[in-house]
C-alpha cells in the first residue's frame, strides 16, 4: 500500500528515480562510472545498468548508495519517495554539502607540512584493514597533536614532526597500501589537510585515485 502525501509517496524508490539521482551525484562529484564501480565494489556494467533505470538488487543499491555518502539504505527502504521537486532539492543539497579535492603522491616530509599547517584535518583509513586500525588511530591521534602547536615551533622541529608522521604512514604502506594527501579551503576559507589510504591493488586508474569527496563546509558538517 502506498500513502500519498501532497508532494512524494511512501514507497521504495523506483529505478528511473534512482537512475537519475546517481547520475546527476555522480557528475557534480566529477566521478566517471568506472570511479563509482570501483568505489562501491561493482562492476562498471552493473553501474551503466543502474543509471539506464534498470531494477538492481538491494545490495547492489546499498553499495552504491553507501558510495555516494549516503544512508546506506537511502535507494532500499520503503520509505519518503520524494516528488522530482524534492529530488532536485536533495541534490542541490548534497552538491552544497560536499565537493571533491586533489590528492597527490606523499613524496617526502614538507607534503605533511601542508597538512600540520592547515585549520583542520580529515584522515581516511576507511579502506584500510581492521588489523591495522590501531596505526590508522596512531597517525589521526599524531596528526592532531602535531597540528595543534605546529605553527607555534620552530621550522626544525616543524621538519621533525613531518620526519616522524612519514615514518608512521610508510609503516602503513608496506602492509600494502598507498597514502596520498591533499588540501582545500572550505566555503569559509577554512584550510584542511587531507590524507587518506588506499590499497595499492586497487590503483588501476591514476585519475579515480587523485580525488578526495570532502565536506564543503566545516560548520556544517560539525553541526550534521
Amino acid at each position: 500500500m502506498q500513502t500519498e502525501t501532497k508532494t512524494g509517496t511512501y514507497k521504495r524508490p523506483e529505478p528511473d528515480v534512482i537512475a537519475s539521482f546517481v547520475k546527476e551525484l555522480r557528475a557534480h562529484l566529477g566521478w566517471k562510472q568506472f570511479a563509482l564501480a570501483h568505489e562501491a565494489g561493482v562492476t562498471v556494467r552493473t553501474i551503466e545498468r543502474l543509471e539506464a533505470g534498470e531494477r538492481m538488487s538491494d545490495e547492489t543499491l546499498n553499495k552504491v548508495a553507501k558510495a555516494l555518502k549516503l544512508r546506506e539504505s537511502a535507494f532500499t527502504e520503503a520509505t519518503y519517495c520524494p516528488s522530482d521537486e524534492e529530488l532536485a532539492a536533495m541534490v542541490k543539497k548534497a552538491k552544497e554539502d560536499y565537493t571533491h579535492t586533489a590528492l597527490h603522491d606523499l613524496s617526502g616530509p614538507r607534503d605533511l607540512g601542508n597538512i600540520l599547517s592547515a585549520h583542520a584535518y580529515i584522515v581516511d583509513g576507511s579502506n584500510v584493514a581492521e588489523d591495522f586500525a590501531d596505526e590508522v588511530a596512531a597517525v589521526k591521534d599524531y596528526v592532531q597533536d602535531a597540528g595543534d602547536i605546529h605553527d607555534d615551533v620552530p621550522h626544525t622541529q616543524q621538519l621533525t614532526f613531518s620526519r616522524e608522521l612519514l615514518g608512521m604512514i610508510r609503516d602503513i604502506e608496506a602492509q600494502g597500501y598507498t597514502a596520498r594527501w591533499g588540501r582545500y579551503a572550505t566555503d569559509e576559507q577554512f584550510n584542511v589537510g587531507v590524507l587518506t589510504f588506499f590499497k595499492t591493488a586497487d590503483l588501476q586508474t591514476r585519475e579515480y585515485y587523485r580525488q578526495a569527496i570532502v565536506p564543503r563546509s566545516l560548520v556544517r558538517s560539525l553541526q550534521s
